[in-house]
Parts: C-alpha cells; sequence; structure tokens
C-alpha cells in the first residue's frame, strides 16, 4: 500500500490531538471532554459563527462532516499502529536526552498518560 503522509497526518492530529483523546476527535465523533458536545455540532456552530451560515447552509456542513466519519475512522485506524510506534520511538528519544532525575518524572508522565488512555478506553467501550 503506497501511503499518502500528506493526507494521513493531518487527519491523524485531529484525531489524536493534543490531549491524546484518540478518536474521540475525528469528524462526526464525540469528544472534546464532558460538556463540549458532539465533534460535529462544534464544528457547524464555529462555522457559523465565523461565516454567518444559512440553515441550508448548516445542514449540508453537517451531512458532509457526518458522510466523512466513516473514512476518517478508518484512516485513523489504519494509522494509528504506525502512529503509536511514532510516539513510542519519540519518548525513547526524548528520554534518552533526560538526566536521571528528569527520567523518574517523565516516566511518572508516561505512567499517567497510559492510565488516562485506559480509563478513556474503558469509558468509551462502557458506552
Amino acid at each position: 500500500m503506497n501511503t499518502n503522509w500528506k493526507q494521513i497526518i493531518p487527519i491523524a492530529v485531529l484525531c489524536l490531538g493534543i490531549s491524546g483523546n484518540m478518536a474521540q476527535a475525528c469528524p462526526g465523533g464525540k469528544g472534546g471532554g464532558p460538556g463540549k458536545g458532539d465533534f460535529k455540532e462544534r464544528k457547524v456552530e464555529h462555522l457559523d459563527s465565523k461565516l454567518d451560515l444559512t440553515d441550508e447552509q448548516k445542514t449540508r456542513v453537517e451531512s458532509i462532516l457526518e458522510s466523512k466519519h466513516s473514512q476518517a475512522k478508518t484512516i485513523f485506524e489504519e494509522s494509528r499502529p504506525k502512529m503509536e510506534a511514532l510516539r513510542k520511538s519519540t519518548d525513547t528519544e526524548i528520554r534518552a536526552i533526560l538526566t536521571p532525575e528528569q527520567q523518574v518524572k517523565f516516566d511518572k508522565f508516561a505512567l499517567e498518560r497510559q492510565e488516562k488512555h485506559k480509563e478513556w478506553k474503558a469509558k468509551k467501550e462502557a458506552n
């Protein structure tokens, strides 16, 4: 398979997000944390606030986002192993330049991140 990274990387960044919420941020999915609402709804609201969309345009934007959701999810799932390998190699390289004291803190941070991800995944599977 010939991977087109120019398409995958922006989608992966969108899906992973800085918070590490994984697929929750994918178009059409729910994400952004408690009380933040549906991604599609937030995206339409954002575009409406910037572009003053008509009701018809809002409906069409919702439809576009909904139709792209499965495509984005598929791309994300296909790229997940590569993104995880990239994250691990990045962590390894960063850890290598740290002092022993910093490494202890870094390892603690990494463990906390793993625990948060496990909690998120369990919560997602429960829903």
